[in-house]
């Protein structure tokens, strides 16, 4: 097995990988990840993101950031690893439920609406905050 190391600088045209073609995948790139619910994936991405967002906004240490959920009345305990986990995006074993808990404790206002649309046209979608004027 070749070292990439050994292909740095000017001997990157060497590399056997230079010469692969493309990985194709899906029009989904989430279903094609193996995730079962593309559209579930990508809303608990977004509240991640979201967490993340207030998250550095309020300049919260990890652990800070453990303190003010669990101030927050959640059912569940709020450990380090959990904070680690949504930070860094690895969502899979959380609910969306417990997300927008976790978003709603850090002072994060959330409105779900739901409205008809065309037949089998329905979908969850993160809409950006509509700011009035004031």
């Amino acid at each position: 097995m070749t070292n990439n190391a050994d292909f740095d600088g000017p001997n990157w045209r060497e590399n056997p990988l230079e010469n692969t073609p493309p990985v194709k995948r899906g029009d989904n790139f989430l279903a094609s990840r193996g995730h079962k619910d593309p559209e579930a994936a990508s809303l608990k991405f977004q509240i991640a993101d979201k967490i993340r967002l207030a998250v550095a906004s309020k300049q919260l240490s990890q652990a800070k950031f453990v303190a003010v959920v669990n101030r927050h009345e959640m059912n569940t305990t709020f450990a380090q690893p959990d904070a680690s986990r949504i930070l860094n995006g690895n969502v899979g074993r959380y609910s969306m439920e417990r997300l927008l808990g976790v978003l709603v404790a850090l002072g994060t206002r959330v409105t779900i609406r739901a409205e008809p649309v065309e037949p089998g046209q329905g979908c969850l979608i993160m809409a950006q905050p509509h700011h009035e004027n004031a």
